[in-house]
């Protein structure tokens, strides 16, 4: 049985190795969360805005993070292989060491992002864009040769150029008070 917190509100969360293998996270919004060493093989996270996640040392292997975003996400040393990440944004997030084979990359953003240390190859990068991104050495692209394009596409995403919505669209003002911080 997996977990179902699809469209889920989790906000200053402490869920350092946790379980969440095959959980559906997807179009929820973490705010602050840890989930340190975490296990979340195969979990589905397409469109969630996660900011400021502790993900370091985490397993996603396999996970789909289709179209997700995440702001000064930590997955140092995370277990990314084969996880779905076309399409997502990526601003400020610590990549160093992670384990990125087979991971899909196609069109992800990586704005100001690490990637030292990660293993990943020249194939899967050159799939993405890139800007202000810091390159394992054996990499050959120009960390900034998408600038332009990638801020397009997060404000065609994110038109109010805020990751949420400008009022709230639900109950939860703690949400709409969130907001008011980043």
């Amino acid at each position: 049985m997996s977990t179902n917190l699809e469209g889920s509100l989790i906000l200053d969360v402490a869920l350092s190795n946790s379980v969440l293998g095959k959980a559906n996270i997807s179009k929820s919004f973490f705010g602050d969360t840890v989930l340190r060493r975490a296990v979340l093989l195969s979990a589905n996270l397409e469109m969630a805005i996660l900011i400021r996640p502790d993900l370091s040392w985490s397993n996603l292997i396999d996970a789909n993070l289709y179209q997700s975003t995440l702001i000064d996400a930590n997955l140092q040393g995370a277990e990314l292989g084969n996880a779905n990440l076309s399409e997502a944004i990526l601003i400020r997030a610590n990549l160093q060491g992670a384990n990125l084979i087979d991971a899909n990359l196609k069109d992800a953003i990586l704005d100001r992002a690490n990637l030292l240390d990660a293993y990943v190859n020249e194939e899967q990068i050159a799939q993405s864009l890139l800007c202000h991104t810091k390159l394992p050495e054996y990499i050959q692209l120009d960390p900034d040769r998408d600038c332009k394009e990638s801020e397009r596409r997060t404000l065609l995403r994110f038109p109010s150029g805020k990751f949420l919505p400008e009022e709230p669209s639900t109950p939860q003002k703690s949400l709409y008070r969130y907001r008011q911080r980043l």
